[in-house]
């Protein structure tokens, strides 16, 4: 995330800030996957105590 928000490190890897869709287009892919392993590891442990 620096790469792309310091400047620093924006001219050094040769990057730009994101966008805010951008980001969204990042970010919800990210948490939707997140959530569906965690409902994932719900599901098996109460599969499990059953």
């Amino acid at each position: 995330m620096l790469i792309t928000q310091m400047r620093v490190l924006q001219d050094f890897f040769g990057t730009v800030p994101l966008t805010g869709q951008q980001w969204v287009a990042c970010l919800v892919p990210a948490v939707v996957l997140l959530l569906a392993g965690e409902l994932f590891k719900v599901v098996l442990r109460a599969r499990h105590a059953h």
